[in-house]
């Protein structure tokens, strides 16, 4: 089976200088015993898979080396010929709404007292909005400003999900809303024995009190970030309404796109 690189013909530059390939190919992960690519995609239950993937390739033995799979994001980027000659393929995918609601919450809105994350840097850089306003940013705010071509590709945590497919196909496409059916395939393909690390992160929202009965969309940053040193937090799709749904179902089109024609066995929101 041909395995069809998904940005290689872009250009008909030499490969090494091919941008969107290079982009796609460091995410793309080598589990090496069953001779796996997996394409990672921050946001999208990463952290479990790296972890994961950091003690199924020998690397770490136990959660005291948790630290380390931060520090080699890029240790297991797969070559050319990883990718071409790779028995299995797949990639999990995620609901734009909650993925970029997750983003925001969890690197944009610091816990109280913290410095400015280099994410939050990006945002503000990329989006030209004022430092001394910071606290005043809002998720409509973050939401409009990702119209902008440069802001939406700033940071991996909300770039499009379709910028990390290395391959045109791949041989499974799962959702993380259905991790539980995605595990147990994946263990199944692979092998890998995959440990949930969120109690290692401490940055899920099985950590905290969720609000689901209020609007959050127009809360200021500096009052968010009061909750989250609370432990509560909004709920996913309390930080959406009418409006910012539109919008970012447009901004993220291919990535709606992509899940329905891929992964449509998930609602919206979890």
């Amino acid at each position: 089976m041909i395995r069809h690189l998904r940005y290689s013909s872009a250009t008909h530059d030499a490969l090494e200088k091919n941008e969107q390939h290079c982009f796609a190919a460091r995410y793309a992960l080598n589990h090496y015993s069953s001779n796996s690519i997996y394409s990672f995609i921050p946001k999208n239950g990463c952290t479990t898979m790296r972890y994961s993937f950091a003690l199924a390739n020998g690397c770490i033995q136990t959660p005291a080396d948790f630290e380390w799979v931060h520090l080699n994001n890029r240790t297991f980027s797969a070559s050319l010929r990883d990718l071409v000659c790779a028995n299995y393929s797949f990639v999990i995918l995620r609901s734009p709404y909650t993925r970029l609601a997750s983003a925001f919450m969890d690197k944009l809105v610091p816990l109280k007292g913290s410095p400015v994350s280099s994410h939050l840097s990006n945002f503000i850089r990329t989006s030209g909005y004022p430092m001394a306003e910071v606290e005043k940013i809002t998720f409509r705010q973050f939401c409009q400003a990702l119209e902008n071509a440069e802001v939406l590709t700033a940071d991996v945590h909300w770039r499009p999900q379709i910028d990390y497919l290395v391959y045109q196909d791949y041989d499974s496409y799962f959702r993380l809303e259905c991790f539980d059916d995605a595990k147990a395939e994946i263990e199944h393909r692979t092998r890998i024995l995959l440990h949930d690390a969120r109690h290692l992160s401490r940055h899920g929202t099985d950590q905290v009190t969720l609000i689901t009965d209020k609007p959050f969309a127009d809360t200021p940053l500096k009052q968010l970030s009061e909750m989250k040193s609370a432990g509560i937090m909004p709920a996913h799709a309390a930080l959406y309404d009418t409006t910012i749904r539109r919008q970012i179902s447009h901004v993220f089109a291919t990535d709606f796109e992509l899940l329905k024609t891929k992964a449509p066995q998930a609602p919206d929101f979890e």
